[in-house]
Formats: C-alpha cells, structure tokens, sequence
C-alpha cells in the first residue's frame, strides 16, 4: 500500500488529475450507452442466423462496444435502432455474416507447414463449397444452402478418372418455390464453378424434400443437359408450369402491391396425350380448268329421184324437183376442272394445357392510426392499386 502511495506521489499532480479525468469521461460513455441501451428500442440486425454466424457477430459487437440483445433461440441479434447501419459496415468490414459457410478466408489461418495434403485438399473442398453457398444464397427466395462437392483425385498409373458431382440443399424463404429457369441457373452456376463437373452430374433438392434436378438425367422437356437424351416426367413438366404462371402473377403484381405482398398459386391441368392429324380440305370455289377437248362434226348427203313419171319427161320438169337428202351437224366440248385441294398433318408431341385454376392472396394496408401505432387493415375491393 505504501508502495502504491509513493507511486501515485511520484506522477505528479498534473497526470494525476489526467488520469482521473480519464476515468472520469469513460464511467460517463459506458453511462451513456447503458442509458441509451436502455432507453433506445432495439432493431432486427440480423435474422435467420446460423448459431455459427450468430456467436461470431456477438463477438465482434462486444469488441467494438455495441450493445445487442439476442432472440429466436440465437438465430436473432438486436442492437438499438441509431446503431443499425453502423453496426452492419463495421460487420462487413469483417466478413459477417458468412451464412453459416467458411469460403476461401479458411486459408488466411493457415496452419504452415503442419498441415497434410490432406487437409489442405479437404480445406480446398470447404472453400470451394462455401464459396458456391454464399453466391447461391445471394439469389432471390434462397434463405440457406448446403453444397457438397464430390472432387475424385486420380491415383497414380490409372487409366481411367471419375468425374466430379455435386449435390446441393436449398432452404427456401417461406412458401416460395424455384422455378426450372432458376434451377437451370443453379446447375449452370455450380457446372461452371467445379473443374470437371457437369451439369446432369448435380442434383438439386430443396428443404421440403423435392427433387428439382435429378442427376443422370435432363431438367427441362426436350433438352439435353450432359450427353443425356431422357426427358423430363410429366409431373415435373406440370409442376414447372404451376411455378412459372404463379411466379409471373406474382410479378406482376409486386409492382403495384410491394414485394412480399402477393401470393399467387396455379393448378394446372394438362392432357400429355401424343396427336396426330391429317386433314383435307376441298374449296369447290376454287376451280381451276385442267384439260378441254371440242369436237365439231358436220354431214349433208342427197339422192337423185329416180322414178320416171309424164312429169319428169315434160321440158323443164327439173325445175320443181327436189331431191330427197339428210344433215346432220354435231358439236361437243369436253371441260376437265381440277377442284383446290389442302393437305395438312398436324403433330402435337408437346402438352398441352385443358384448364388453369389460379389463387391469389394479397395483404392488406398498414396505416398509422390516431395514436400514433401502426394498424392493419383488410384492402378494399374498390381500391385503386387493387
């Protein structure tokens, strides 16, 4: 204690009274955050965490001095509402949140030369699937995802290689579904990303257990994806129609509505019956003269009178004479008409759509009511934006 004293002696006055205006000022800020942690509501930082993501934001607020409130069993983080941008840069300053997956940071903690071959190719792996999670997760309605690679090395002397496959887990947010156009983008994305990977190599399954890409096999109806040649079933030719009509809906009516307003779902009926038709059609309007044939024919023949009378013996008995003979004139005209003719063969091989049945829900209106608080209301029938 008296070496304490005799310490304290020795600084002075002056940086005695420094330090104790020091500890005086930092008693005052940790009072301030305390009062205005208090005070302050809380705001959602972050949501849907994965309790990896979610102890390393904690760590990093308590470093930088943030107070934060935890919720949903830790899966959400609050902090006080003043503090929510500042807060989400300095975390990405960081990295975070990485959504649950570790990209190719994992190799700024390496380990030296302690770590195998092994290591570093499984460390490879977990890169190169984190990496894909976290752009897969960056498209619309895609809340998590698990990618797994499958990256054969080959042994030494061996003729032949396997090649590469994947395997991806999509969680959805809420009721919203991918579409063919948005699984064909995944496949493409991840074929594109994974030396030696193609896409009928990749099967694509979301968190309700619905296979959208099988592996070994083609995604859209008559399209070859690989050197595959199947195509798809016509339960999943129908469920991608339903998706596409219900998605377009839902378009449409985001821009009037807001996003997450609308939500639109399509049944469809479709006849996968194979056709085959030929039809002729005759237009007796259209006559058109193939062929004419005329034949003009014409004969006269006469006979002389042979009797002899006292009349044919008297002097100009000729003159009163007529002779006795035939005439005959034919005429004859052959028309051939050649009638118009339409051949057509009609070939339907594609589905085709007998009935579509569509629903759709919308949200109601959030109005400010005379105290102040937010209020819902039902959207009327008579509204204009409606």
């Amino acid at each position: 204690m008296n070496a304490l004293l005799t310490g304290l002696r020795a600084l002075g006055p002056a940086r005695l009274a420094g330090i104790a205006v020091a500890g005086l000022g930092l008693l005052c800020l940790f009072g301030l955050l305390m009062l205005r942690a208090g005070n302050e509501p809380m705001a959602l930082l972050y949501g849907d965490l994965d309790l990896r993501d979610s102890a390393q934001v904690t760590e990093q607020l308590t470093h930088q001095h943030i107070p934060f409130h935890i919720a949903g069993g830790g899966t959400q983080v609050l902090v006080p509402a003043s503090m929510v941008a500042q807060a989400r840069v300095s975390l990405a300053m960081e990295g975070l949140p990485t959504g649950g997956s570790v990209g190719y940071e994992i190799f700024d903690r390496s380990d030296g030369f302690a770590a195998t071959e092994f290591q570093q190719r499984i460390n490879q792996t977990r890169a190169l699937e984190g990496e894909l999670a976290r752009t897969i997760r960056a498209i619309r309605g895609v809340r998590g995802v698990r990618v797994h690679l499958v990256l054969p090395q080959r042994e030494p002397f061996a003729r032949t290689s396997q090649d590469a496959q994947a395997s991806v887990l999509l969680s959805m947010a809420g009721p919203g579904r991918l579409d063919r156009e948005g699984v064909q983008a995944i496949l493409n994305l991840v074929a594109a990303a994974v030396p030696g990977l193609r896409p009928d190599n990749i099967a694509v399954v979301d968190n309700r257990g619905d296979l959208l890409a099988r592996a070994g096999s083609p995604l859209a109806p008559g399209q070859k994806i690989g050197g595959d040649s199947q195509h798809a079933s016509a339960e999943e030719i129908r469920q991608a129609t339903e998706l596409r009509l219900a998605r377009a809906v839902e378009e449409m009516l985001e821009k009037s509505l807001g996003p997450g307003k609308v939500r639109a779902e399509a049944a469809v009926r479709m006849s996968f019956d194979r056709v085959n038709q030929t039809e002729e059609r005759y237009d007796p309007d259209g006559q058109v003269p193939r062929s004419t044939q005329s034949v003009n024919a014409s004969s006269k023949t006469t006979d002389a009178n042979s009797t002899v009378t006292v009349q044919n013996n008297l002097p100009n008995a000729d003159a009163g004479n007529t002779g006795s003979g035939s005439q005959e004139a034919r005429q004859e005209e052959t028309t051939n008409y050649e009638i118009s003719k339409t051949v057509r063969t009609l070939i339907r091989e594609q589905p085709q759509i007998d009935r579509i049945s569509l629903a759709v829900m919308v949200d109601g209106v959030t109005k400010t009511g005379p105290d102040g608080k937010s209020l819902w209301q039902p959207r009327s029938r008579a509204s204009p934006r409606w």
